[in-house]
């Protein structure tokens, strides 16, 4: 052994690296005093690399206490340090073997044992830190401290209060922190008592916020009103989290209260506090603006809608209200255009339509998403004056744009808004004759649909695809005319479009309109019959089966999924037919279809396919037959759920085999 101890300690650091990977791989127990004993080493790689290595072990009784002999290690900190981390990822391993040596070792390794074991968080363990809180050592007792303060367990807080009056100021210091952590409410009146304590008061002002108890209001704004700036920072700081953990009708007594003891001097300091590199402080600082409507810091808060502090001045901005909307409109156009954008946000939170023209004018900002705000907000307000520049801006060249301005015209709607859209149907732009109908469509489809029905005849497909979406909300007998009319437009993605509204209806009638599209000379519509067809069960079977004998791969397949969707049985045979294609992709349609119909005669015939050279394949067979239960080719299965190469096989085989065990 020292042999190999001497042999060890003179090799180069990657070597003893090396060495430590190869005790980790074979993981024999001869090998933990060996990965102990490096913990210790000087170099920290090869100390981590003997911690990783000792985590790999079983969690057994010899090697915890192993560890724990390391942790006893006075001579060498890095050792213990690395002791520590393995006892610690041990987890409930560690907690017993550690509790029951407590006794019998100096106050260091205690100190090491009470870390441990409340970073573990075992619950078993909170009497245990309980009783060393009365250790005669000073640091055992605030690693005690510490350890309750993590567990969170309300059950100790009289045992800490009691210490608060007799203790170092350190301890009580630690005592603060950990009642803070705790957060029950019991600690309140006896931290309050304690404020006054030299070194005390900053940490104590601070754990008031976070026991959301309004009892905590008085002190806190006492220290605001009336103490130096280091204690005035920490009120802030304890009134922000006191603010997050009580009710929004709570809240109204802290404004009140806030507004009784405002002053110019607390004015000042959180004007000042908006520099201050901490963020807390200058997020309190805005909330308490709001809270006690300072409108002179609307100009100074300004700025800070560009950044971390956005959500909080917003909120502030939309509690100051009216007289915020004086200052947000003046000149909007000096700022940079985020914080112009949010201006423009914050403007239609707010509501009031003294801000139309300010918005309006934002509609005409370089910034898209400038504009974007502008007219969002628009909507929100509801005003009639906002309608002929929000009607200007559909032609804006970005979609986001023409999004939000139809979405303020729908807002907005009215007469004024339908006269001047009925101005817009026969527009020189594409692009606004349809936003014109789509409008049209959504505020008063009844009341125009001369409108859009004239729009069928529209030149542009474009137009003649939203009057016929425009329709499909109406539900009458003519515009059903008018979208089956639409079958026989010129332009395919008319056609297409008709079809989709048709199949979203859902109506066994109007198949047979759908029989000369069968022949379409876009594979696509044909394709979207086949798939449409699905919907009208057996009434569709006729022309699935033209569709299934179509030259085109892609209209097959969107025949057999819809044949697969009627559960159709005699067409079991012509599918099985296309089982036999050298084309997998209609291999894998007829497949999934086969499944999808239920009928087991197919089962010997798909077996075959789990063998295929295709992934693809093989996983849809694999899921068809898991839905046809065949028992037979578990074996099968369970091999391509081991072994094959690809994942999503493997996958289908295990979701069949689940659906074959069921039986």
């Amino acid at each position: 052994m020292e042999e190999i101890l001497k042999k060890y300690q003179e090799s180069e650091i990657e070597k003893r690296l090396e060495t430590i990977k190869g005790w980790e791989q074979e993981r024999e127990n001869c090998a933990i005093p060996w990965l102990i004993f490096a913990l210790g080493d000087p170099e920290w790689r090869v100390r981590k690399a003997a911690s990783s290595a000792l985590l790999q072990f079983d969690r057994d009784v010899e090697l915890v206490e192993a560890l724990i002999g390391a942790l006893k290690n006075e001579k060498n900190a890095g050792s213990r340090n690395a002791a520590v981390e393995v006892l610690t990822h041990f987890g409930h391993f560690s907690v017993f073997p550690l509790m029951s040596i407590f006794r019998e070792v100096d106050h260091d390794v205690k100190k090491f044992i009470l870390d441990i074991l409340g970073d573990i968080g075992d619950p078993r363990a909170t009497q245990f830190f309980v009783k060393a809180l009365n250790d005669k050592n000073e640091n055992v007792r605030l690693a005690a401290v510490e350890a309750l303060g993590k567990f969170k367990d309300n059950q100790v807080v009289p045992n800490l209060i009691s210490l608060l009056e007799f203790s170092s100021p350190l301890l009580n210091f630690t005592i603060v922190r950990s009642l803070e952590l705790i957060g029950d409410s019991r600690a309140l009146d006896p931290l309050v008592s304690m404020m006054n304590k030299k070194g005390l008061e900053k940490v104590v002002l601070e754990a008031l916020g976070s026991f959301g108890d309004l009892r905590a209001l008085n002190p806190i704004l006492s220290s605001l009103q009336g103490g130096g700036k280091s204690i005035k920072k920490c009120a802030v700081r304890s009134l922000l989290k006191l603010s997050t953990k009580i009710s929004k009708h709570q809240e109204i007594l802290i404004t009140s209260r806030l507004r009784e003891i405002y002053s110019q001097g607390l004015g000042h300091f959180l004007m000042e506090a908006l520099e201050d590199p901490d963020l807390k402080i200058k997020s309190g600082a805005v909330k308490i603006f709001g809270w006690v409507r300072e409108f002179k810091a609307i100009t100074k808060l300004i700025p800070f809608l560009e950044g971390d502090l956005r959500d909080v001045v917003v909120e502030t901005f939309i509690h100051l209200g009216r007289e915020a909307v004086d200052v947000l409109i003046i000149d909007i156009s000096r700022y940079p255009e985020k914080v112009r954008e949010e201006i423009g946000f914050v403007l239609g939170e707010i509501g009031d339509r003294r801000a139309v023209s300010a918005l309006i004018q934002l509609l005409e900002d370089p910034v898209g998403h400038v504009r974007q705000s502008g007219a969002n907000s628009l909507g929100k307000l509801g005003d009639r004056n906002a309608v002929r520049p929000l009607i200007r801006t559909l032609e804006d060249p970005y979609p986001n744009v023409q999004e939000a301005v139809l979405e303020a015209l729908l807002l907005i709607g009215g007469e004024q808004v339908v006269q001047s859209l009925k101005g817009m149907v026969h527009h020189d732009s594409p692009r606004m004759r349809c936003h014109a109908i789509t409008l049209l469509g959504k505020l008063a489809p009844m009341e125009n649909q001369n409108e859009i029905f004239m729009a069928l005849k529209d030149e542009n497909p474009d137009v003649r695809k939203t009057a016929i979406t425009a329709l499909e909300g109406m539900r009458t007998e003519e515009s059903t005319l008018c979208i089956l009319g639409a079958l026989g437009d010129e332009e395919p993605q008319v056609r297409l479009c008709a079809l989709n509204v048709l199949f979203q209806n859902n109506k066994e009638n109007w198949v047979k309109h759908m029989a000369p599209l069968a022949k379409d000379e876009n594979i696509w519509v044909r394709a979207s019959i086949a798939r449409g067809l699905g919907h009208f069960g057996k009434k569709g079977k006729p022309l699935l089966l033209d569709l299934l004998n179509d030259k085109v791969g892609v209209v097959q397949i969107a025949a057999m999924e819809a044949l697969g969707k009627i559960q159709e049985t005699s067409v079991v045979p012509l599918i099985l037919t296309k089982v036999q294609t050298t084309d997998p992709d209609i291999k894998v349609a007829a497949i999934d279809s086969l499944g999808c119909i239920g009928d087991p005669s197919v089962k010997e015939s798909l077996r075959i396919f789990l063998k295929d050279t295709h992934w693809n394949v093989r996983a849809a067979t694999a899921n068809a037959l898991g839905k046809l239960k065949d028992a037979a080719v578990r074996e099968s299965l369970l091999r391509l759920a081991n072994h094959d190469q690809d994942s999503l096989v493997r996958q289908s085989a295990r979701f069949a085999l689940d659906q074959i065990q069921e039986t």
